[in-house]
């Protein structure tokens, strides 16, 4: 696979790294703390990646490279990391913080990608019917100008299609006839036949997603190679959804964001 390999050679991803250290952290590869404390992000990524209890669960599209020791990283759990190692806590302490903060504070990163993306889009259906209540007038605006903002951003879609279309030719049961019999006339009448309308609309508006996955998935934390909350606005807001247990102040906070 030439794309992993390119990853595994470093590169881009390394790059992505560097990007994610100089957005949340304000910090060049100048800075006398950048390259300690990009050794120590991967050294928590690599625990984590050895510790993850469902390696089953990956798909190649889950995950990219980073150029230390072929480690696979979620796009979604490097900012995690590194908004815990910016409270300043131990790289040792630290890890233990992540095993514990995911499970109860974003259980949906602990799943496949596709089974993420289907969790999520549930999260962002009830985002848009809070919108509708507090911000009528916007949610309308939105509605007519770009149907469909509310659902996860595009790429994320994109990649769900094409996990789908690869599974599609695996899916053999779809094609068992009342016989409990595999035939070339189910086969080729399900080919030739017309997609359901309200479905393929349905599909289309969720390719008009603005909302990024890491708003709910994450809390905030952001996504490697996309926009990334500082930490000195990360924290406070973990801290409130940690200590009270209100992790519904993460919509709101998403309504703030669409009210400015």
């Amino acid at each position: 696979n030439v794309v992993a390999d390119k990853y595994r050679e470093g590169g881009d991803n390394d790059a992505m790294i560097d990007a994610l250290l100089s957005e949340a952290n304000n910090l060049d590869s100048g800075d006398v703390s950048f390259e300690p404390r990009k050794k120590d992000l991967l050294s928590l990524l690599k625990f984590h990646d050895s510790n993850n209890s469902n390696p089953s669960h990956k798909t190649k599209k889950d995950e990219t490279f980073t150029g230390d020791s072929n480690i696979k990283i979620d796009k979604l759990i490097p900012p995690v990391v590194n908004a815990i190692l910016s409270t300043g806590i131990p790289p040792a302490a630290a890890s233990v913080v992540v095993s514990n903060i995911i499970p109860s504070a974003m259980p949906l990163l602990r799943l496949s990608h596709q089974e993420r993306l289907l969790a999520a889009k549930s999260l962002h259906a009830e985002f848009y019917l809070l919108a509708c209540y507090h911000l009528p007038l916007l949610v309308m605006h939105l509605d007519r100008h770009c149907p469909g903002w509310y659902w996860p951003r595009k790429e994320m879609i994109k990649i769900e299609e094409e996990e789908n279309e690869t599974n599609d030719g695996d899916d053999n049961p779809i094609c068992i006839n009342a016989e409990g019999q595999l035939g070339k006339e189910i086969s080729t009448e399900t080919e030739v036949q017309e997609p359901d309308p309200e479905r393929k609309n349905s599909r289309e508006l969720e390719k008009n997603g603005l909302v990024p996955l890491s708003w709910f998935v994450t809390n905030f934390a952001g996504e490697c190679g996309g926009a990334n909350l500082e930490h000195k606005h990360l924290l406070p807001l973990w801290d409130h959804m940690l200590t009270r247990g209100d992790y519904s102040s993460k919509y709101f906070l998403a309504l703030a964001v669409l009210d400015q």
